[in-house]
């Protein structure tokens, strides 16, 4: 559970931050994208629907099995070639008060990376202004915060429409077949066949072409396998190197049958 604290001087001059990898969402099959970066996210991972309260939330899927994040390598190494804006901030966020609109950067506490003045970077500098580095995170995780309410406005108008669907997707293990719960996709053949005028208002409120940058991401559930083996070829190397016993991997290995349906 993130413990949120406000960055003010009060709290943080004479402390300081480091940034210590990926390590912290090892665990996360799921992560929360943006619109404003699916140019970067598309080539390399699927982005999927998960539900959220009356609708849905887009995300990043990082594998098939919960508890596993097939882009952190072992040391904590993102294995992508784009890392998504919530994970690069991290551990800062945008926090809200109770005013409307209003917006706060604040730092999670309980991260384990805020340390003294002198171990890292520094969240003030002497004249008493946020220091570069922190301003420039500030920045982005604004820009994010005026893209995740376009999604969620392009994301409801999807599910207005009745594309958001069920996503059949079936895990072979060994002759079990596993229906993987809680995924969901855009519907091609509802999107191919609506009338004009919802096409029309999809097309200009954006919701249009995140359906399709959708659809294509979906290919990328092929990488799954790819990394499994440099997931296994690395586990392998820090075995070799410290000496210690190889993890592990069996429960997220992934392939693929010719009918296309994946196995674990």
């Amino acid at each position: 559970m993130a413990q949120l604290t406000a960055i003010t001087k009060e709290q943080f001059v004479g402390k300081a931050w480091t940034g210590a990898g990926y390590a912290f969402a090892q665990k996360e099959r799921l992560i929360p994208v943006v619109m404003a970066e699916l140019n970067l996210l598309v080539p390399v991972m699927p982005i999927v629907f998960v539900p959220l309260d009356d609708s849905f939330q887009l995300m990043g899927l990082t594998a098939i099995q919960p508890g596993s994040n097939l882009y952190i390598s072992p040391d904590g190494q993102w294995l992508g070639d784009y890392v998504p804006a919530i994970m690069r901030a991290y551990p800062f966020q945008i926090g809200k008060t109770t005013e409307p609109y209003d917006s706060l950067l604040c730092f999670d506490t309980g991260s384990g990376r805020l340390v003294d003045a002198g171990q890292g970077e520094p969240f003030f500098a002497a004249d008493g202004a946020l220091t570069q580095s922190v301003t420039a995170i500030m920045n982005m995780l604004m820009e994010v915060e005026g893209s995740r309410i376009a999604t969620h406005q392009a994301v409801d108008a999807l599910h207005a429409a009745g594309l958001i669907q069920h996503w059949n997707l079936t895990v072979k293990d060994g002759d079990k077949s596993i229906e993987v719960q809680g995924l969901f996709r855009i519907d091609e053949t509802i999107l191919n066949t609506l009338p004009d005028d919802t096409f029309l208002h999809l097309r200009q409120s954006g919701a249009l072409g995140l359906a399709y940058a959708h659809l294509l991401s979906l290919n990328q559930i092929k990488q799954f396998g790819k990394l499994v083996q440099v997931q296994q070829q690395l586990i392998s190397q820090r075995a070799v190197n410290s000496f210690v016993p190889a993890l592990d991997l069996s429960n997220i290995s992934v392939g693929f049958y010719n009918d296309g349906s994946l196995k674990l």
